[in-house]
Parts: C-alpha cells; structure tokens; sequence
C-alpha cells in the first residue's frame, strides 16, 4: 500500500505541475519554447537537487552506470532508428534560428524528458521494483500514456488523442523495459528529449504513415525486450 501511494502521489505531482504549467502558459501566451514550461522548472530543479544531495537515489535511479557499453549502444539502436524515421517523416528539422534550436534542446531533454524520465521510468520503477518488475513497468507505462491522454482536455481532437496515448503507451513500454533490463536512465532521457525536440523543430506536420511505423517498432522490441527479461527472471531475480 505504501508504495501505491507513493506512486499515486508523484502522478498527482506531475499532473499539478503540468496543470499550472499549461494555465500559466495560456495567461501569458508564451511563444518562446523555454519560457512556455517556465513553469515546469522548479519540478526540475526538486529532482535535480533530489539527485545531487542523495547518493541513494543515484545508486537506485541508475542514471549513468552501465555494464557494457557496447550492450548499451545495441539496445540502443531501434530507438536510434525511431529517431531517423521522425527526422524523415516530419521533412528534416527547422534550423533557422539558432537561438530557438537550442532552447528547445535545452527545454526538451533537461526540463521536461528528464522529469517525465525521473518519474515514470526512475522513481516509479524503482518503488514499485520490489512488487515485481513486470508490475512496475506495466504501471509506469500506463500512468504516462494516461498522463498524454490530457491532450483531449485541451481541445485535441478524439484520434490524434487515441493515437497519442498509444504512441505515449508503447513508447513507455520500451523505456521502463530498458530500465528494467539495467540500462541508465541518460538513455530515456536523451531519447525523450530528442524525440520531443524533432517534432517541436520539424519542418512539416508528419504524415499518419511515419506513426504507425513508429508504433509497429515499438510494438515489436516491447515484445522482444520482455521475452529477455522474462528469460533473465528465469535464471535470476530482478
């Protein structure tokens, strides 16, 4: 129970700030990307304080160690590709300020994926880790595709809400999987941040097709990821 409630408590955290977020947004019609999540900063910086004042969290949360770097750069590689098929699919990136390009990489990868990472596929992975790491997964995963589910309140419409979700869903999956299997967390962030960062700088709205591609990869290694942990449960605990 306690740890249920932890994890309830940090999706409610991360909906109230998102939330404040989203009003403070909307008053000041902020145009510039940084200051657009203004209001997502002092989450950030609880979590980067969390990091930096507790060794505990940064030998749970496994932010850079890794085992082999050369296992790493592998699981790596079908995130890699997601990234070429969205810098395709979306026409290339929109690079004519500079100034801009580098806001949105700063706004993207060290405010919101390393708060959306720390969340959901650090700190919940690792309360709900001692349940059963298959639970802890499959929960974080779901809370973040409900957490993208919010879109439809702000107007987005039916299915590219569904889709979202979806998207968010999968995506989730394949990232808590990776943390699971004792990949660093720098990998999710990086990929969150990335991702996010070309389709805020993409040149053209993608097409349907790119998606459903996306989707297919993501389905496709979730399902290889889980047949490799289950394998590793078979021969030891995680």
């Amino acid at each position: 129970m306690k740890q249920l409630l932890k994890v309830i408590g940090l999706e409610l955290l991360v909906l109230v700030f998102f939330t404040m977020n989203g009003i403070y947004a909307s008053v000041t019609s902020a145009s510039n990307p940084f200051l657009s999540y203004l209001g997502l900063v002092p989450f950030a910086l609880i979590l980067y304080g969390y990091i930096m004042f507790s060794k505990k969290s940064r030998t749970a949360l496994n932010l850079f160690s890794t085992s082999s770097v050369k296992e790493t750069l592998l699981y790596s590689m079908p995130l890699i590709i997601v990234l070429v098929i969205i810098y395709i699919g979306n026409g290339g990136l929109n690079l004519g300020d500079y100034s801009n390009v580098v806001l949105v990489l700063i706004t993207h990868v060290l405010i919101i994926a390393f708060i959306e990472e720390m969340i959901y596929r650090g700190l919940m992975i690792s309360t709900l880790r001692e349940k059963g790491i298959i639970l802890a997964v499959t929960v974080s995963s779901l809370l973040f595709a409900i957490t993208h589910s919010l879109q439809l309140l702000g107007g987005q419409d039916l299915l590219s809400t569904v889709i979202q979700v979806g998207y968010a869903f999968s995506t989730g999956m394949v990232l808590a999987l990776l943390i699971a299997l004792g990949q660093p967390l720098i990998i999710t962030i990086l990929f969150h941040g990335i991702n996010n960062s070309f389709i805020v700088l993409a040149s053209k709205d993608g097409n349907d097709n790119f998606t459903f591609m996306i989707l297919a990869i993501f389905v496709i290694y979730a399902i290889f990821l889980y047949k490799k942990l289950k394998s590793l449960q078979n021969h030891i605990h995680i």
